[in-house]
């Protein structure tokens, strides 16, 4: 099984960026509305 562990996408759908350390268990993303948790999985699906 592979599991990912880093997630790095630049220049994706204009100015994002986004730089994350995963851990194999499990992930939260927790933020107050607008700072980009949707659009993070957004972007981790598209580069899948």
């Amino acid at each position: 099984m592979n599991i990912v562990t880093n997630v790095t996408i630049t220049g994706f759908w204009g100015t994002h960026r986004l730089s994350m350390r995963l851990n194999p268990d499990i992930n939260f993303l927790i933020g107050v509305n607008g700072t980009g948790k949707t659009t993070a999985i957004n972007m981790i699906a598209a580069a899948l």
